[in-house]
Protein backbone atom coordinates (compact mmCIF):
# COMPACT_ATOMS: atom_id res chain seq x y z
CA UNK A 1 0.00 0.00 0.00
CA UNK A 2 1.40 3.74 -0.79
CA UNK A 3 1.64 6.06 1.65
CA UNK A 4 -0.61 8.12 0.18
CA UNK A 5 -3.94 5.45 0.49
CA UNK A 6 -2.53 4.77 4.11
CA UNK A 7 -3.18 8.54 4.62
CA UNK A 8 -5.96 8.70 2.77
CA UNK A 9 -7.79 5.84 5.30
CA UNK A 10 -6.90 8.07 7.98
CA UNK A 11 -8.66 10.85 6.76
CA UNK A 12 -11.86 8.85 6.07
CA UNK A 13 -12.00 8.63 9.90
CA UNK A 14 -11.87 11.72 10.84
CA UNK A 15 -14.80 12.39 10.20
CA UNK A 16 -16.48 8.89 11.75
CA UNK A 17 -19.74 8.85 13.79
CA UNK A 18 -16.96 7.24 17.21
CA UNK A 19 -15.41 10.15 18.77
CA UNK A 20 -12.88 7.76 19.64
CA UNK A 21 -11.94 6.82 16.00
CA UNK A 22 -12.55 10.81 15.17
CA UNK A 23 -9.35 11.34 17.73
CA UNK A 24 -7.38 8.70 17.18
CA UNK A 25 -7.39 9.15 13.96
CA UNK A 26 -6.96 12.97 13.90
CA UNK A 27 -3.95 12.90 16.47
CA UNK A 28 -2.45 9.88 13.75
CA UNK A 29 -2.78 12.37 10.84
CA UNK A 30 -1.17 15.47 12.79
CA UNK A 31 1.42 13.08 13.62
CA UNK A 32 2.00 12.55 9.51
CA UNK A 33 2.01 16.41 9.26
CA UNK A 34 4.82 16.61 12.01
CA UNK A 35 6.58 13.64 10.41
CA UNK A 36 10.47 14.51 9.57
CA UNK A 37 10.66 12.00 6.76
CA UNK A 38 10.76 13.56 3.46
CA UNK A 39 8.76 11.26 1.71
CA UNK A 40 5.85 11.09 4.21
CA UNK A 41 6.18 15.02 3.96
CA UNK A 42 5.46 15.45 0.56
CA UNK A 43 2.57 13.32 0.53
CA UNK A 44 0.78 15.39 3.20
CA UNK A 45 1.71 18.21 0.87
CA UNK A 46 0.16 17.08 -1.93
CA UNK A 47 -3.11 16.23 0.34
CA UNK A 48 -4.56 19.49 0.83
CA UNK A 49 -7.03 20.06 -2.38
CA UNK A 50 -10.17 17.67 -3.24
CA UNK A 51 -10.95 16.68 -6.56
CA UNK A 52 -13.03 14.37 -7.95
CA UNK A 53 -11.97 10.79 -9.14
CA UNK A 54 -12.33 7.20 -8.86
CA UNK A 55 -13.99 6.82 -5.19
CA UNK A 56 -13.28 3.77 -2.43
CA UNK A 57 -15.59 1.63 -0.83
CA UNK A 58 -16.76 3.61 2.76
CA UNK A 59 -19.34 2.09 4.76
CA UNK A 60 -21.80 5.44 4.96
CA UNK A 61 -23.22 4.82 8.39
CA UNK A 62 -19.25 5.00 9.67
CA UNK A 63 -19.02 8.91 8.28
CA UNK A 64 -19.73 12.26 9.29
CA UNK A 65 -20.94 13.60 5.88
CA UNK A 66 -18.09 16.58 6.35
CA UNK A 67 -17.69 18.00 3.70
CA UNK A 68 -20.93 18.93 2.55
CA UNK A 69 -20.57 18.80 -1.46
CA UNK A 70 -21.47 16.12 -3.67
CA UNK A 71 -19.13 13.65 -6.25
CA UNK A 72 -20.36 12.00 -9.05
CA UNK A 73 -19.62 8.03 -9.19
CA UNK A 74 -20.90 5.25 -11.97
CA UNK A 75 -23.78 3.26 -11.78
CA UNK A 76 -21.43 0.11 -11.75
CA UNK A 77 -20.01 1.23 -8.50
CA UNK A 78 -22.77 -0.02 -6.16
CA UNK A 79 -23.00 -3.30 -8.03
CA UNK A 80 -21.15 -6.71 -6.40
CA UNK A 81 -18.69 -9.01 -7.85
CA UNK A 82 -21.22 -10.30 -10.06
CA UNK A 83 -22.40 -7.11 -11.09
CA UNK A 84 -25.88 -7.67 -9.40
CA UNK A 85 -26.71 -4.70 -7.24
CA UNK A 86 -26.57 -4.62 -3.36
CA UNK A 87 -30.45 -4.37 -2.18
CA UNK A 88 -30.99 -1.00 -0.35
CA UNK A 89 -32.78 -0.70 3.15
CA UNK A 90 -34.07 2.28 4.65
CA UNK A 91 -34.03 2.63 8.13
CA UNK A 92 -33.31 5.72 11.30
CA UNK A 93 -30.48 7.87 10.24
CA UNK A 94 -28.01 9.10 12.52
CA UNK A 95 -27.40 12.56 13.16
CA UNK A 96 -24.28 14.17 11.94
CA UNK A 97 -22.18 15.91 14.86
CA UNK A 98 -20.87 18.24 12.42
CA UNK A 99 -22.28 21.79 13.67
CA UNK A 100 -22.07 23.13 10.36
CA UNK A 101 -24.47 19.89 8.76
CA UNK A 102 -28.07 19.10 9.83
CA UNK A 103 -28.32 16.40 7.50
CA UNK A 104 -28.53 13.03 8.18
CA UNK A 105 -26.74 9.86 7.10
CA UNK A 106 -27.94 6.45 6.06
CA UNK A 107 -27.00 3.13 7.59
CA UNK A 108 -25.18 0.16 6.76
CA UNK A 109 -27.56 -1.32 4.80
CA UNK A 110 -26.60 1.83 2.48
CA UNK A 111 -23.02 0.97 2.16
CA UNK A 112 -21.25 1.11 -1.16
CA UNK A 113 -19.95 -2.15 -2.44
CA UNK A 114 -17.91 -3.41 -4.92
CA UNK A 115 -14.39 -2.20 -6.52
CA UNK A 116 -13.43 1.86 -7.05
CA UNK A 117 -14.37 3.34 -10.63
CA UNK A 118 -12.48 2.95 -13.68
CA UNK A 119 -10.73 5.82 -14.62
CA UNK A 120 -13.13 7.21 -17.39
CA UNK A 121 -16.41 7.24 -16.67
CA UNK A 122 -19.94 7.77 -19.03
CA UNK A 123 -21.36 10.91 -17.50
CA UNK A 124 -24.86 9.38 -18.78
CA UNK A 125 -24.36 6.16 -16.66
CA UNK A 126 -23.42 7.98 -13.62
CA UNK A 127 -25.47 8.63 -10.24
CA UNK A 128 -24.41 11.23 -7.40
CA UNK A 129 -22.87 10.21 -4.39
CA UNK A 130 -22.66 12.30 -0.92
CA UNK A 131 -18.87 12.94 -0.08
CA UNK A 132 -18.99 11.54 3.55
CA UNK A 133 -19.46 7.75 2.13
CA UNK A 134 -16.53 8.29 0.10
CA UNK A 135 -12.64 8.28 0.59
CA UNK A 136 -11.05 11.47 0.69
CA UNK A 137 -9.73 12.19 -2.79
CA UNK A 138 -6.85 14.47 -2.85
CA UNK A 139 -4.97 16.11 -5.63
CA UNK A 140 -1.28 17.50 -5.83
CA UNK A 141 -0.91 21.20 -4.59
CA UNK A 142 -1.37 22.80 -1.58
CA UNK A 143 -4.42 24.93 -1.10
CA UNK A 144 -4.94 26.29 1.88
CA UNK A 145 -7.85 28.59 1.37
CA UNK A 146 -10.82 26.94 0.81
CA UNK A 147 -14.04 27.70 1.78
CA UNK A 148 -15.89 25.76 4.69
CA UNK A 149 -17.20 22.36 3.16
CA UNK A 150 -13.98 21.61 1.09
CA UNK A 151 -10.75 20.42 2.38
CA UNK A 152 -8.96 18.53 5.18
CA UNK A 153 -7.94 21.90 6.93
CA UNK A 154 -11.57 22.85 6.51
CA UNK A 155 -12.51 19.81 8.46
CA UNK A 156 -9.72 20.41 10.96
CA UNK A 157 -11.13 23.83 12.19
CA UNK A 158 -14.54 22.12 12.34
CA UNK A 159 -13.11 19.28 14.59
CA UNK A 160 -11.56 22.15 16.58
CA UNK A 161 -15.44 22.77 17.40
CA UNK A 162 -16.32 19.44 17.85
CA UNK A 163 -18.87 18.09 20.88
CA UNK A 164 -16.92 15.90 22.26
CA UNK A 165 -13.31 17.25 23.90
CA UNK A 166 -10.82 14.58 22.83
CA UNK A 167 -11.53 15.40 19.69
CA UNK A 168 -11.37 19.10 19.89
CA UNK A 169 -7.72 18.58 21.48
CA UNK A 170 -6.75 16.75 18.94
CA UNK A 171 -8.02 18.67 16.21
CA UNK A 172 -6.15 21.53 18.06
CA UNK A 173 -2.52 19.72 17.78
CA UNK A 174 -3.13 19.17 13.97
CA UNK A 175 -3.66 22.45 13.25
CA UNK A 176 -0.52 23.64 15.33
CA UNK A 177 1.61 21.25 12.90
CA UNK A 178 -0.50 22.16 9.86
CA UNK A 179 0.78 25.88 10.70
CA UNK A 180 4.54 24.88 11.32
CA UNK A 181 4.64 22.91 8.33
CA UNK A 182 3.06 26.31 6.35
CA UNK A 183 5.54 28.30 7.94
CA UNK A 184 5.63 32.14 7.27
CA UNK A 185 2.69 31.46 4.47
CA UNK A 186 0.00 30.14 7.52
CA UNK A 187 -3.70 30.78 7.01
CA UNK A 188 -4.74 33.59 9.78
CA UNK A 189 -7.71 31.45 10.49
CA UNK A 190 -6.03 28.52 11.79
CA UNK A 191 -4.07 30.69 14.19
CA UNK A 192 -7.56 32.51 15.18
CA UNK A 193 -9.10 28.54 16.25
CA UNK A 194 -6.02 28.71 18.68
CA UNK A 195 -6.83 31.61 19.68
CA UNK A 196 -10.35 31.16 19.94
CA UNK A 197 -10.17 27.47 21.95
CA UNK A 198 -7.99 29.39 24.73
CA UNK A 199 -11.03 30.43 26.06
CA UNK A 200 -12.72 26.66 25.93
CA UNK A 201 -15.19 25.33 28.67
CA UNK A 202 -12.67 22.14 28.78
CA UNK A 203 -9.29 22.38 30.63
CA UNK A 204 -7.38 20.54 28.81
CA UNK A 205 -8.42 22.37 25.29
CA UNK A 206 -7.53 25.21 26.51
CA UNK A 207 -4.01 23.90 27.81
CA UNK A 208 -3.80 22.59 24.48
CA UNK A 209 -4.04 25.82 22.54
CA UNK A 210 -1.96 27.76 24.82
CA UNK A 211 0.98 25.15 24.53
CA UNK A 212 0.49 25.35 20.59
CA UNK A 213 0.59 29.00 20.61
CA UNK A 214 3.47 29.08 22.74
CA UNK A 215 5.13 26.48 20.16
CA UNK A 216 4.76 28.60 17.44
CA UNK A 217 5.57 31.67 18.86
CA UNK A 218 8.80 30.29 19.86
CA UNK A 219 8.83 29.22 15.97
CA UNK A 220 8.15 32.02 14.89
CA UNK A 221 9.39 34.44 17.36
CA UNK A 222 9.77 37.42 15.06
CA UNK A 223 6.08 37.22 13.68
CA UNK A 224 3.89 40.16 14.93
CA UNK A 225 1.04 38.44 13.51
CA UNK A 226 1.45 35.21 16.15
CA UNK A 227 2.94 37.95 18.75
CA UNK A 228 -0.63 39.40 18.90
CA UNK A 229 -2.43 36.45 19.12
CA UNK A 230 -0.31 34.60 21.59
CA UNK A 231 -1.03 37.74 23.87
CA UNK A 232 -4.72 38.53 22.85
CA UNK A 233 -4.98 34.48 23.64
CA UNK A 234 -2.55 33.09 26.09
CA UNK A 235 -1.71 35.72 28.72
CA UNK A 236 -5.69 36.52 30.04
CA UNK A 237 -4.98 32.97 31.50
CA UNK A 238 -3.31 33.95 34.55
CA UNK A 239 -6.28 34.24 35.10
CA UNK A 240 -7.92 31.18 34.26
CA UNK A 241 -10.31 29.86 36.60
CA UNK A 242 -8.24 26.55 36.83
CA UNK A 243 -5.45 26.87 39.38
CA UNK A 244 -3.34 24.61 37.08
CA UNK A 245 -3.66 26.37 33.68
CA UNK A 246 -3.11 29.61 35.92
CA UNK A 247 -0.20 28.34 36.93
CA UNK A 248 1.23 26.76 33.30
CA UNK A 249 0.64 30.10 31.68
CA UNK A 250 2.57 31.69 34.26
CA UNK A 251 6.02 29.51 33.54
CA UNK A 252 5.06 30.40 30.10
CA UNK A 253 4.80 34.27 30.55
CA UNK A 254 8.24 34.16 32.63
CA UNK A 255 9.84 31.69 29.38
CA UNK A 256 8.43 33.99 27.02
CA UNK A 257 8.97 37.24 28.61
CA UNK A 258 10.93 37.64 31.20
CA UNK A 259 13.71 34.81 31.07
CA UNK A 260 14.66 36.78 27.56
CA UNK A 261 15.29 39.73 28.59
CA UNK A 262 19.27 40.51 29.00
CA UNK A 263 21.52 43.18 28.77
CA UNK A 264 20.88 45.12 25.57
CA UNK A 265 24.17 44.61 24.16
CA UNK A 266 23.67 40.59 24.56
CA UNK A 267 20.05 41.38 23.17
CA UNK A 268 21.13 39.84 19.58
CA UNK A 269 19.12 36.97 19.23
CA UNK A 270 15.45 36.36 17.81
CA UNK A 271 13.90 35.47 21.47
CA UNK A 272 15.10 38.66 22.52
CA UNK A 273 13.86 40.57 20.29
CA UNK A 274 10.33 38.52 20.57
CA UNK A 275 10.30 39.44 23.90
CA UNK A 276 10.93 43.50 23.49
CA UNK A 277 8.50 43.52 20.81
CA UNK A 278 5.31 41.81 23.14
CA UNK A 279 6.19 44.40 25.68
CA UNK A 280 6.27 47.21 22.77
CA UNK A 281 2.90 45.86 22.03
CA UNK A 282 1.85 45.96 25.74
CA UNK A 283 2.94 50.05 26.30
CA UNK A 284 1.03 51.04 23.34
CA UNK A 285 -2.78 52.32 23.96
CA UNK A 286 -4.48 48.85 22.76
CA UNK A 287 -2.66 47.23 25.24
CA UNK A 288 -4.21 48.11 28.22
CA UNK A 289 -6.20 44.77 29.28
CA UNK A 290 -3.18 42.91 28.94
CA UNK A 291 -0.89 45.04 31.16
CA UNK A 292 -3.77 44.51 33.84
CA UNK A 293 -2.62 40.31 32.81
CA UNK A 294 1.08 41.18 32.95
CA UNK A 295 0.53 42.78 36.63
CA UNK A 296 -0.98 39.76 37.64
CA UNK A 297 1.53 37.84 36.38
CA UNK A 298 4.26 39.94 38.34
CA UNK A 299 2.49 39.33 41.92
CA UNK A 300 2.66 36.10 41.26
CA UNK A 301 6.22 35.57 40.52
CA UNK A 302 6.70 37.79 43.19
CA UNK A 303 5.30 35.81 45.86
CA UNK A 304 7.09 32.69 44.49
CA UNK A 305 10.25 34.28 44.61
CA UNK A 306 10.95 34.66 40.92
CA UNK A 307 11.16 37.94 40.50
CA UNK A 308 13.99 39.98 41.80
CA UNK A 309 15.26 43.42 41.84
CA UNK A 310 18.48 42.26 40.02
CA UNK A 311 16.38 42.53 36.45
CA UNK A 312 16.11 46.34 37.21
CA UNK A 313 19.75 46.53 36.40
CA UNK A 314 19.29 44.49 33.41
CA UNK A 315 16.40 46.59 32.05
CA UNK A 316 18.67 49.88 32.72
CA UNK A 317 20.31 48.88 29.86
CA UNK A 318 17.27 49.65 27.59
CA UNK A 319 16.63 53.15 28.41
CA UNK A 320 17.01 55.40 26.20
CA UNK A 321 17.28 52.55 22.92
CA UNK A 322 14.16 51.09 20.76
CA UNK A 323 13.16 49.47 23.84
CA UNK A 324 12.07 52.51 26.46
CA UNK A 325 8.65 52.34 25.78
CA UNK A 326 8.49 48.67 26.80
CA UNK A 327 11.23 49.41 29.80
CA UNK A 328 9.00 51.63 31.76
CA UNK A 329 5.66 49.82 30.64
CA UNK A 330 7.49 46.66 32.75
CA UNK A 331 9.06 48.82 35.57
CA UNK A 332 5.79 50.28 36.51
CA UNK A 333 4.16 46.50 36.76
CA UNK A 334 6.73 45.31 38.50
CA UNK A 335 7.92 48.20 40.60
CA UNK A 336 5.16 47.35 43.25
CA UNK A 337 6.46 43.96 44.07
CA UNK A 338 10.27 44.66 44.00
CA UNK A 339 10.69 46.53 47.34
CA UNK A 340 13.93 48.59 47.25
CA UNK A 341 16.16 49.40 44.74
CA UNK A 342 18.48 51.66 42.98
CA UNK A 343 16.08 54.61 41.94
CA UNK A 344 18.87 57.03 41.13
CA UNK A 345 18.39 56.27 37.31
CA UNK A 346 15.16 56.79 37.49
CA UNK A 347 15.47 59.95 38.92
CA UNK A 348 17.88 61.00 36.38
CA UNK A 349 15.54 60.08 33.36
CA UNK A 350 12.84 62.29 35.53
CA UNK A 351 14.85 65.29 35.91
CA UNK A 352 16.42 65.04 32.27
CA UNK A 353 13.35 64.74 30.19
CA UNK A 354 10.14 65.95 32.22
CA UNK A 355 10.55 69.51 30.90
CA UNK A 356 11.02 68.49 27.31
CA UNK A 357 8.23 65.43 27.11
CA UNK A 358 6.20 65.40 23.96
CA UNK A 359 2.52 63.98 23.55
CA UNK A 360 4.31 61.02 22.12
CA UNK A 361 5.76 60.72 25.69
CA UNK A 362 3.68 61.23 28.03
CA UNK A 363 2.44 58.24 28.89
CA UNK A 364 5.97 57.30 29.48
CA UNK A 365 6.78 59.52 32.13
CA UNK A 366 3.26 58.71 33.29
CA UNK A 367 5.39 55.65 33.78
CA UNK A 368 8.05 56.67 35.63
CA UNK A 369 6.02 58.76 37.75
CA UNK A 370 4.54 55.42 38.79
CA UNK A 371 7.82 54.21 39.77
CA UNK A 372 8.74 57.23 41.34
CA UNK A 373 5.37 56.24 43.46
CA UNK A 374 6.54 52.34 44.57
CA UNK A 375 10.31 54.05 46.01
CA UNK A 376 8.80 57.14 47.53
CA UNK A 377 8.95 55.82 51.22
CA UNK A 378 12.48 54.99 50.13
CA UNK A 379 13.43 58.43 49.21
CA UNK A 380 14.85 61.31 51.06
CA UNK A 381 12.25 63.82 52.15
CA UNK A 382 14.21 66.45 50.27
CA UNK A 383 14.02 64.64 46.97
CA UNK A 384 10.33 63.95 47.32
CA UNK A 385 9.57 67.38 47.56
CA UNK A 386 11.52 68.16 44.62
CA UNK A 387 9.97 65.42 42.57
CA UNK A 388 6.55 66.52 44.05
Amino acid sequence: MSQSFLIQMVLARCSDVNSSVRSRAIAGFSQCVASKDSAVGLTIKEMFTPRNGPLGRVPISRVVPTPETQRTAPASEGQGSEGHAPQETETSSDKTIDETSDKTVATEGQALEGPPAAATVDPKESTPLPVAALAVQLTPGAEFSLADGKGVVSMLRRRACDEKVNVRKAALQALENVIRMEGAAFNKQDLDILNERCQDPALSVRKQAMMSLTQLLSEMPDNRTVQSLWLDGVLPMVMDRETGAQERCMEIVQDILLNNIVPYHRSTEPEHKMAWSILGIMAGNEGVDLRRFLQRACQHLSRQGQLKASVVSVLQTHIGTENNAGVWMLLAEMAPHLGKFNSSFVLDYWDTNMSSATEVDFSTMGRVLTVLGCLAKHLPSDVRLKVA
